[in-house]
């Protein structure tokens, strides 16, 4: 498959979706997530956030989009929302 463009975005304060108590796997709207320009939160608003630490609370699938969440996370997160702030390319195929 052939590339006809890539284009880099970031998505600020998307919300990724809403623990509760026990699940482990979100998904990102997007995907090919470039290294070091994501952020995860937890909160019950977008406002009043607090950081997850990424391998304590969180592994993320770059290329998937996909948040597997810890034991510590998942406890963490509890019953809140998770957002997320990243950058990724759009990459536009041609078939």
């Amino acid at each position: 498959m052939l590339f006809r463009s890539a284009e880099s975005s970031s998505p600020s304060n998307e919300e990724v979706g809403t623990g509760d108590n026990s699940e482990t796997i979100f998904y990102l709207d997007k995907k090919n997530i470039l290294s070091d320009t994501y952020t995860f939160y937890y909160g019950a608003a977008a406002s009043t956030t607090t950081e997850l630490e990424e391998t304590t609370h969180y592994t993320l699938d770059k290329d998937a989009g996909k948040i597997t969440l810890t034991s510590a996370g998942v406890t963490l997160v509890g019953t809140n929302k998770i957002f997320a702030k990243y950058s990724y390319i759009d990459r536009k195929s041609v078939v």
